[in-house]
C-alpha cells in the first residue's frame, strides 16, 4: 500500500473542496495512517482536527444489528422471530404476521423509509423510538417478505422498539451500555439538535431542501434543517474515527458477541440484486477493485462516512465526512485501487 499516494490524494480531494472531515487507516491492528481537512464550522471559520466528531448516518445501524444479536444470544429473540411475536399490539398485522427480524436486519422485510410527508411535518416532535413508528405503521408491504431486497430505515425504527421491549431498557440506554461502554467509545452518542456537542462538525450539503437531488450553482448550505431532531436506531449518531476504530476493534476481538455469532451477523444473508454487493446482517459485503470488504456507509444531507474492514488484506478504512456523498465513498474507491 502506498499511503503517500494515498495521502496525495486526500489533499487534492481537499484542495478541490471535495472532501471535509477525517480519515483513519490500520494495518494488522495498528493505526498507520490518519488524516484531516475541511472546516466544521465554515461560519466560524473552525477547522476540523482528528478528534472532531461527525453525524455517521446509517454507520449506526451497526450497533442495532449488535444490539439485537446480544440479545438473541441472551435467548430474549430469535433472527426468524416475527415483528408480532415482540411487538404484540403493532397495528400492521401483515408486517407483524410475515416480517422476521431477519428480513429487518437484512433489508427484505418489503417495509419503507421514515423520511416521507409525515415526517417532514412532524419532525420537531420526533424524540423517541416510539414516536417514529406511527410515520409508517399504516403502509402495505411493498413486496412479499424475502422476495426482493429494498433499503428500509423503518425496518431499523422496529428493531429498535424490539430491542426496547424485550431488554427493558430504552434503546439509547441500552446501546450506550452494552456497545458504547463496552468497548469505551467516550466521543460517540445520538445526535440531539437542541444540545450544544463540542467539537461536532456542522453538514454542509449542495442538495435541495428535502431532496436527493443537487443544486451545485449554489453553495453549500448546513443541513440543520433537514436533521431528525434525535438519532434513532436507524442511524443519525455523532462519533469520530477514533471511537469508530475502538467499535471494529470490539467487533472483532469478540467483546460484544461471541465468535461464533460475531461470524453469524457478518456472513451472507441477502443478495441485493447488485452484483458486487450483497448483505450479512446489516453488515453488507461489498467486492471493490477485487477485494472483499464488510462494512457500511452512511449517507444524508452533508452526511458522508465509510467502516470497511478488508477480508482478504490488513487493513481497515474509516472515513468520516461533512460533506454530501460521495465525498467518504471516493476516498473508499481510492483506497481499494491502490491495495
Amino acid at each position: 500500500m502506498n499511503i503517500k499516494s494515498f495521502e496525495d490524494y486526500l489533499v487534492e480531494q481537499s484542495n478541490l473542496d471535495k472532501f471535509s472531515g477525517t480519515v483513519l487507516v490500520s494495518n494488522n491492528d495498528q493505526v498507520v495512517f490518519e488524516y484531516v481537512s475541511g472546516l466544521a464550522n465554515k461560519g466560524f471559520g473552525i477547522a476540523n482536527n482528528i478528534e472532531t466528531k461527525f453525524n455517521i448516518g446509517s454507520l449506526g445501524k451497526m450497533f442495532t444489528c449488535v444490539a439485537v444479536a446480544q440479545l438473541v444470544e441472551k435467548g430474549l429473540l430469535s433472527f426468524d422471530g416475527v415483528v408480532g411475536k415482540y411487538l404484540v399490539d403493532y397495528p400492521n398485522k401483515e408486517v407483524a404476521e410475515k416480517v422476521t427480524l431477519h428480513h429487518l436486519l437484512t433489508h427484505t422485510s418489503g417495509m419503507g423509509t421514515i423520511f416521507n410527508r409525515k415526517f417532514a411535518e412532524s419532525r420537531w416532535k420526533l424524540r423517541t423510538i416510539e414516536s417514529l413508528i406511527p410515520l409508517f405503521a399504516d403502509d402495505p408491504l411493498f413486496f412479499e417478505p424475502g422476495s426482493k431486497w429494498s433499503y428500509s430505515n423503518s425496518a431499523f425504527v422496529l428493531l429498535g422498539k424490539i430491542i426496547e421491549v424485550v431488554s427493558g431498557e430504552n434503546y439509547f440506554e441500552y446501546v450506550k451500555k452494552h456497545i458504547f461502554d463496552v468497548a469505551e467509545m467516550k466521543d460517540t452518542a445520538y445526535c440531539d439538535l437542541d444540545i450544544d456537542v463540542p467539537n461536532l462538525a456542522v453538514g454542509y450539503t449542495y442538495r435541495k431542501p428535502y431532496s436527493t437531488e443537487s443544486d451545485f450553482n449554489s453553495p453549500r448550505r448546513n443541513n440543520l434543517l433537514e436533521l431528525p431532531v434525535k438519532g434513532f436506531s436507524g442511524g443519525g449518531e455523532y462519533s469520530n474515527i477514533h471511537d469508530m476504530y475502538k467499535f471494529e476493534r470490539a467487533l472483532v476481538e469478540n467483546k460484544f458477541l461471541s465468535e461464533s455469532m460475531t461470524k453469524n451477523i457478518l456472513s451472507f444473508k441477502a443478495e441485493t440484486g447488485r452484483p458486487n454487493l450483497n448483505y450479512g446482517y446489516s453488515f453488507y459485503i461489498l467486492n471493490m477493485d477485487g477485494h472483499t470488504i464488510v462494512g457500511r456507509e452512511g449517507g444524508y444531507a452533508g452526511v458522508s462516512s465509510v467502516f470497511h474492514m478488508y477480508q482478504d488484506a490488513p487493513y481497515t478504512l474509516i472515513v468520516l465526512s461533512n460533506y454530501d456523498d460521495p465525498a467518504a465513498k471516493d476516498v473508499a474507491m481510492k483506497f481499494s485501487k491502490l491495495i
